[in-house]
């Protein structure tokens, strides 16, 4: 079976790949028709998202209807002529989505196709190659049926229920769920019946056998389940508007009306057990699911008897007397009762019809004055915080005395301990006479039939607990008493307290009337929770700065029949508002070659970062920002957690969709990447982009540096094309978009937080920093074979996170994962400020780790570790050290790819080629050329690198400045580095461990220099010296250019043309480059290299300081270093 399993997927892999060659060939949408043959390839996993986008894009509304219609023939051929369950199923997701994310048009062009050819229709399809394709082929058949029905319903409703969006409130505006609850009767009986069959069809997508397990049906029914909620609101409300419209309708109408009304409490059933079944499916862990109430069954009986009795012929009330709270709002004219007027009597033509007589209801006495701007005692000034409107079903029908009109009566001064829901529970009344034979055939007994206990039998429900974030968000549905804002309102005077003798429990938890409750706790009428049951577009956020209770009382007289609505809670989501903010540019927004780096106070001023995130922004195509997924963190440096919740607010203005946020906003730069690259959200969701808080081995702290740049989809830095964009951006940026108002996040604790937009969803999600980059390391590396050398009581070791983010990973690998001691751990806790030092890994500011190596002035006695590393702010870069050893990161990376086809297992099969930036020694070029592999060269700057990765074409690379990397991701790695090392020591080790003495890190480095010789190798950084000083001396190199033959090559750069770096080469190989920085915050920084290479033997083992002195001298002397800068001795030596 195995075997013919992975001769099925092999021969399906051929297909594709032969259907994407003809494409290239023979189509004249080529792009089009390899983006659909790979969203629906035979791979069992969703279709990527590149490749969805690629076909929204060619189905948006600014291509030709030719195109979309050509997709959609594309994809309907695609259906039509498989025979696989994963590609059929593919196909059907990459329509939902379509339906769902895609333009409008792509909507009409699959409507008029269907009316042509039934697209959907794959009744007969079946995949019979296993019992597992089988039973997937089942459930692909009503996945089909569903999406047909949503189309149909399409047709019929004339918009797309799952694109409703809550319209921004405005005073005086009514803001309803469902366009279902304002829809005249004629409409509900035809657009009611549409819905219940949509949802009928999304019932019926519940797995069975082989299928409940499989993930990309997990997948799709996730995007089914996303939409039950809107559809069932939409029954939902349309339920509420048809028992209000009811007792109005003709007979044929309430015929069909009662059997919308059955149904909808089937279908509550049937949706509440379609949902326990999706509870235990993995999917379920980033749902809320909602507890579903079964209509009132008790209603069923009033409504038959309606029936009996119904009119042939529509009465048309010519008023209505309804008392209903709407904000900004006062009662309209004919409903506003008035102090001077009789309240007018029922209209004669609104009675029951019999065929042997009408009788008209006697006028009704006049109405008391009632104040309706306030019924429910909420008059307070922010009217965007609640918002009470009819939504619910009539609960009781009690009769009018003719002698007494109802009114509504206060009780806001009774003790805490009252319970006031005894009346709500059953109504009481004796029967009026004034109403004709047949309503009081009706209503005899005393209405113990009609009482509210079938509404309120739900004893299930208590309090909510207390929100804690990062854990399961309670269930919008389950709130504190949703009658607490009604409790102060007594009920008519012909409705009769029941049960008072009954011990007063009230099962939703204390009374506390509501007029005397301070704003700040009316937080507990809220619903706590801050997450969306569903998780999607338009039905987001329940934050609890946004939300409301939706409650009000109805009280409507027709027909000598008094309707008391007792409406229950709705949630309203408030959209978040979105600013457009006036600013002008800020000078020197240009990124360097990692970004943009300035000090800390040139930051926090206002508009400063608001600017450059915006003008990011606006660099970047559409489809990256619009419905896009970003990350957001960094090294944790100061200003990095309000830096965090702006580009947050920043992401939710300009339409992202979701943000990933590491936990307390820390991510390492190679973290990042990673994520990017390899993070698969619970939808299926991919970043297609990062922003990154750091200013890598700079200083933190308020009067120290900080800074941001952009990482693109493949997890490298933004190529040049975008950062120019950006600095010409911000040169020209006039107003920045930010949704002020949006709370901010918890980024302490791992957890979903969801908002809703003016566009529809935006959620935030904190995960746990380290395991994506746990796991990939796990992947790459043979962590059981270092777990045994460092549990070798001969092998010490030591790491330096130097208060970086580093530290959040070194105890998860180090110490969890691979056994080594805490104690073997040094400054592994970050900080804002790294401890007051600097995160740079070199001989000069990783004090501590190298006197512990044995390489300091001082001499302590104590026999040094085998083994020490340090990694930077950002755990991008890192030293290596032996006992009493520094390893040149030139010579780092040539060990490392000498040594990884044997070393490491994620390089078995061999490396691809090996590149090095331009100022790093050729250590690597004599490697390259004597395992007879790729050799690249490239401008100082990581993203470069990425090019010849994406192109397949490097495995390793790296720089002088401390940065080693491989193309597991798309920036240099720190601990990458220590773990590659760790594994060359492993291996050379392996059969060694139990041996007199272990091969140690400098009898590695010292046979690499015997094999392929030795590169003495030197830097010199002058920093923060005057940047005019800086250009003049690079200047003056120029000039020398006639009269020096050695000049290779200058690299320019920067917008004024100024020259970055010169080399001179000199006959034996050796070389000086002087190159002016882009890495620090102020001023600039002038790096010398200095290299001289050495094959005999005999002259490997000197100093690097010794053998280079002659050149030092030169160069300092060429340059005339200390004139221009001012400098007699550099800041740092490596």
């Amino acid at each position: 079976m195995g075997t013919l399993q992975t001769w099925r997927k092999a021969y399906g892999a051929l297909k594709d790949t032969t259907k994407v060659g003809l494409a290239h060939v023979n189509s004249d949408y080529a792009d089009l028709d390899v983006a659909i043959v790979k969203a629906t390839n035979h791979v069992e996993c969703p279709p990527k998202e590149r490749h969805l986008r690629k076909i929204f894009v060619a189905t948006s509304a600014v291509r030709p209807r030719a195109d979309v219609a050509y997709c959609i023939h594309a994809l309907s051929r695609r259906l039509a002529k498989t025979r696989n369950w994963t590609v059929a199923l593919k196909t059907l997701i990459v329509i939902h989505r379509a339906l769902r994310e895609g333009d409008p048009t792509f909507r009409e062009e699959l409507l008029n196709f269907s009316q042509r050819a039934r697209i959907l229709h794959i009744s007969n399809f079946k995949d019979d190659s296993s019992p597992i394709a089988w039973d997937c082929s089942a459930w692909v058949r009503t996945y089909a049926l569903f999406l047909e029905e949503r189309l149909e319903c399409f047709r019929i409703l004339r918009y797309d229920i799952e694109a409703e969006r809550i319209s921004r409130y405005a005073p005086g505006k009514d803001k309803d769920f469902s366009r279902t609850t304002e829809l005249d009767g004629e409409e509900l009986l035809e657009q009611l019946p549409a819905l219940q069959q949509l949802l009928y069809r999304l019932i019926g997508c519940r797995p069975e056998g082989s299928a409940v397990g499989n993930y990309v049906i997990q997948y799709a029914l996730a995007l089914v389940l996303k939409e039950s909620f809107k559809i069932y609101c939409a029954i939902n409300g349309g339920i509420i508007n048809l028992v209000d419209k009811f007792f109005e309708m003709p007979r044929h109408e309430a015929v069909k009306a009662l059997d919308i009304y059955r149904r909808a409490g089937q279908q509550a059933n049937n949706l509440s057990d379609f949902y326990e079944v999706c509870k235990g499916l993995e999917l379920a862990r980033n749902f809320q699911f909602p507890t579903l109430r079964e209509p009132p069954q008790s209603f069923l009986i009033t409504m038959e008897e309606y029936i009996r009795e119904a009119p042939r012929v529509v009465a048309v009330p010519t008023e209505v007397l309804l008392l209903t709270y709407r904000p900004e709002e006062g009662p309209s004219e004919d409903t506003r009762i008035s102090n001077d007027e009789p309240e007018p009597s029922v209209p004669a033509d609104d009675v029951v019809v019999s065929t042997v007589e009408t009788v008209p209801l006697p006028p009704l006495p006049p109405q008391p004055n009632i104040n309706t701007g306030d019924l429910l005692g909420l008059d307070y000034s922010d009217s965007d915080a609640f918002v009470f409107e009819q939504s619910n079903a009539a609960l009781a029908i009690v009769p009018i005395d003719s002698g007494t009109a109802p009114t509504f009566n206060s009780r806001a001064g009774e003790s805490n301990d009252f319970d006031p829901t005894g009346w709500e529970l059953a109504l009481v009344s004796t029967p009026s006479t004034n109403i004709s034979a047949a309503t009081e055939r009706q209503l005899a007994g005393g209405l113990n039939s009609l009482t509210l206990n079938s509404l309120y039998d739900e004893a299930a429900y208590r309090a909510s607990q207390q929100p804690v974030y990062g854990t399961a968000a309670p269930n919008p549905f389950e709130v504190h008493d949703p009658f607490a804002m009604s409790n102060n309102i007594a009920p008519p005077t012909t409705v009769q307290m029941a049960g008072m003798t009954q011990p007063q429990h009230n099962p939703f938890g204390a009374y506390q009337p509501y007029l005397q409750q301070p704003l700040q706790q009316e937080q507990h009428l809220m619903f706590p929770s801050s997450s969306n049951p569903f998780g999607d577009v338009g039905f987001g956020a329940f934050p609890t700065q946004l939300i409301g209770l939706r409650c009000s009382f109805g009280y409507e007289q027709r027909r000598g029949i008094a309707f008391l609505f007792d409406l229950s809670y709705e949630v309203t989501k408030m959209v978040f508002e979105v600013s457009k903010v006036p600013t002008t540019p800020f000078d020197g927004q240009k990124p360097g070659t990692s970004g943009l780096r300035k000090k800390v106070k040139v930051f926090v001023q206002p508009h400063y970062l608001h600017n450059f995130v915006q003008s990011t922004f606006n660099a970047l195509t559409p489809e990256k920002v619009r419905g896009a997924t970003l990350v957001v963190s960094g090294d944790g440096r100061y200003f990095s957690k309000d830096a965090v919740q702006i580009i947050i607010k920043m992401s939710a203005a300009n339409g992202v969709r979701r943000v990933w946020v590491g936990q307390n906003g820390l991510l390492s730069t190679p973290a990042v990447s990673a994520v990017i690259r390899e993070r698969v959200g619970a939808d299926g969701s991919k970043a297609t982009g990062a922003f990154i808080l750091t200013a890598s081995h700079n200083p933190g702290g308020p009067n120290e540096d900080f800074g941001i740049k952009y990482n693109m989809e493949n997890g490298g830095p933004a190529p040049e094309a975008i950062t120019d964009k950006i600095f010409e951006n911000t040169k020209t940026i006039k107003e920045y978009l930010i949704a002020e108002g949006l709370p901010n996040v918890d980024i302490s604790a791992i957890g979903v937080t969801n908002f809703t937009g003016p566009e529809g969803q935006f959620d935030v999600e904190v995960f746990d920093s380290a395991s994506d980059y746990v796991k990939l390391m796990k992947s790459i590396f043979d962590f059981e074979l270092i777990r045994k050398l460092l549990s070798s009581p001969k092998f010490t070791f030591c790491y330096d996170a130097l208060h970086g983010v580093g530290g959040a990973y070194a105890n998860r690998i180090f110490v969890e994962e691979l056994g080594a001691q805490k104690s073997s751990l040094l400054n592994c806790v970050p900080k804002e400020d790294f401890g007051g030092g600097h995160p740079d890994p070199n001989l000069t500011y990783a004090k501590e780790l190298v006197e512990r190596m044995g390489l300091g002035k001082s001499n302590s006695g104590v026999e040094p570790p085998e083994f020490g590393a340090a990694s930077d702010g950002d755990a991008d870069r890192n030293m290596i050290l032996g006992k009493r050893f520094f390893v040149t990161p030139s010579d780092s990376v040539a060990i490392i790819a000498a040594n990884a086809v044997n070393a490491i297992p994620y390089f078995s099969s061999g490396l691809k080629g090996v590149a090095r930036s331009m100022p790093t020694s050729a250590a690597l070029d004599v490697v390259a050329k004597n395992l007879g592999l790729k050799f690249f060269e490239v401008p100082t700057g990581w993203k470069f690198f990425g090019n010849l990765m994406d192109a397949g074409m490097c495995s390793i690379c790296g720089e002088e400045s401390f940065g080693t990397g491989s193309d597991h991701i798309r920036e240099k790695d720190g601990i990458w580095a220590v773990l590659a090392w760790l594994s060359i020591l492993a291996y050379k080790n392996k059969e060694n461990l139990s041996g007199d003495k272990l091969v140690s890190v400098e009898d590695i480095v010292r046979q690499h220099w015997a094999t392929y010789g030795r590169h003495y190798y030197t830097r010199y950084d002058y920093e923060n010296v005057d940047a005019g000083g800086a250009k003049d001396l690079m200047a003056n190199m120029v000039k020398l250019m006639p009269t020096l033959n050695e000049i290779n090559t200058i690299v320019k750069g920067g917008s004024t043309g100024c020259v970055k770096s010169i080399r001179f080469f000199f006959e034996d190989g050796s070389r000086l480059v002087f190159r002016l920085s882009g890495t620090g915050s102020e001023g600039a920084t002038i790096r010398l290299y200095i290299e001289q290479y050495e094959k005999d033997p005999s002259k490997i083992g000197r100093e690097s300081q010794e053998a280079l002195a002659p050149l030092v001298e030169v160069a300092l002397k060429l340059s005339k270093m200390q004139e221009f800068t001012g400098r007699s001795a550099p800041t740092v030596i490596t």
